[in-house]
């Protein structure tokens, strides 16, 4: 997407050099006082504003630029170490944010992202910066109301103390809302401890949580500080809390109770001041009421609910997640530019998506590195997919009083043709093998049927 971009930077040559090399149009300015005069005096599309404009003031013309231009979508540039630039500026009103240096590729993708939402007429794009696991933001996107919904109590909840519980199925990215309620929280600059109560056997939990003393069981040979100690004076987060033991249920009230820890084989309590989000995809008000989780700590997590919608539950976002996710593999890889062709994403947005975003991330990872030229195809989608039920398909020749042979011929005509002929996507849909398929075929004279619409 090719458009009109405004560079406020100190130096801004060489950002300019990189995009102007990829046919946008680009205007640079050095100074505050510039950047008011040129978003004033000619069309943009974008702003790009470096935090280090006028002394490192950069931020302070972000409330001008809304009110200059209150629909431009922001591109803020924050400097290494500028993280809390980066939290500022989203709360201001950012729609994304990059950290400088960063490559060609990361710059260009970002750009381009941003102004094809902006172009999309009638609709808008937001991007909100969370902290990843590596330790830089990364974009959420939110054109879907779900998320927008979840997107607001996350910047409602981050500045308090209260706890949290993050509730959403597996893979929709709870902990990366979890990072980004510490991200933007007082406790940025504290410690970020993460937590997956599945991962450690219950024989392991408590000294993993609370820590041990030397000698306090076979092979404590030192004293080793908890997960709880770890994170003091920042957040802690407890991930998957609803497959937490009953024993170990018990202790973690008594710590949010006390804020005091008890080290296994100690003998004196550790205090701790901490911050705790705990997330889960089960119905833990339904382990409540089967007894299978504890009501009085149901209720000491329960302060603050947030719930993570399913990617089915905002697919509107899923072509931007498409391109965001796509661009970012080809940039880490050094790959050339990749195209999905039409059919290819209409398929991955007609899908259900049972493992979310990290099932979407990871089929475009793969289908980036293993795909030999430069389109991705319908036919170079998993077979699940290709044969999922389109929601625009319908079968108008069955009516009550059909008899069962002639429905079946119907069915089998209707889904073929659907599929252009192709009998694997065909014997999916159908859920029967391909070989039983074509038996079905000879014997209603269905050989060649939707073959015609794929040429």
């Amino acid at each position: 997407m090719i458009g009109q971009v405004l560079i406020a930077h100190p130096h801004p040559e060489a950002l300019a050099a990189q995009l102007v090399e990829t046919g946008h149009v680009v205007t640079t300015v050095s100074s505050r006082k510039g950047l008011l005069r040129a978003l004033a005096g000619q069309p943009v599309h974008l702003a790009l504003l470096s935090t280090l404009l006028d002394e490192g003031e950069g931020l302070a013309a972000l409330e001008e630029i809304h009110i200059l231009k209150p629909d431009l979508p922001v591109l803020v540039a924050t400097a290494p170490g500028g993280d809390n630039d980066a939290a500022v500026a989203l709360r201001r009103g950012a729609a994304d944010c990059i950290r400088l240096p960063c490559t060609p590729a990361e710059l260009l993708a970002r750009v381009e992202r941003l102004l094809a939402a902006a172009m999309v007429s009638g609709e808008s794009l937001t991007t909100h910066d969370i902290l990843g696991p590596d330790g830089r933001p990364r974009p959420v996107f939110h054109r879907s109301r779900a998320m927008a919904q979840a997107i607001d109590t996350l910047l409602r909840v981050a500045p308090s103390r209260s706890t949290v519980l993050i509730l959403g199925e597996s893979g929709v990215g709870k902990e990366l809302f979890a990072r980004s309620i510490h991200f933007n929280s007082p406790r940025r600059d504290g410690p970020w401890v993460p937590l997956n109560c599945t991962a450690i056997p219950e024989t392991m939990i408590e000294s993993e949580m609370f820590g041990h003393e030397r000698g306090a069981f076979t092979g404590a040979v030192n004293r080793v500080p908890g997960k709880f100690e770890l994170a003091h004076g920042g957040t802690i987060f407890l991930d998957e809390i609803g497959d937490m033991s009953p024993s170990a249920q018990m202790k973690l009230l008594r710590v949010l109770e006390d804020r005091q820890v008890m080290r296994v084989g100690g003998i004196r309590p550790v205090h701790v001041d901490i911050r705790l989000i705990a997330a889960t995809n089960c119905d833990l008000e339904e382990r409540r009421r089967r007894g299978e989780f504890r009501e009085d700590l149901f209720y000491r997590l329960n302060v603050v609910t947030l719930r993570v919608p399913s990617l089915r539950a905002r697919s509107d976002d899923i072509p931007e997640l498409i391109d965001h996710f796509l661009a970012d593999v080809l940039a880490a890889n050094h790959l050339p530019p990749r195209r999905l062709e039409p059919e290819a994403r209409a398929m991955l947005q007609n899908y259900r998506w049972p493992g979310n975003v990290r099932e979407l991330k990871n089929l475009l990872e793969s289908l980036a590195l293993t795909v030999p030229g430069p389109d991705i195809t319908a036919q170079d989608l998993p077979l699940h997919i290709q044969a999922a039920p389109s929601q625009g398909m319908s079968i108008e020749g069955l009516r009550a009083g059909i008899c069962l042979m002639d429905a079946e011929k119907e069915l089998i005509r209707v889904t073929m043709e659907h599929v252009r002929g192709n009998r694997a996507r065909a014997a999916g849909l159908l859920r029967i093998s391909v070989r039983t398929l074509q038996r079905k075929l000879h014997r209603y004279g269905l050989t060649t049927t939707g073959r015609r619409a794929a040429g």
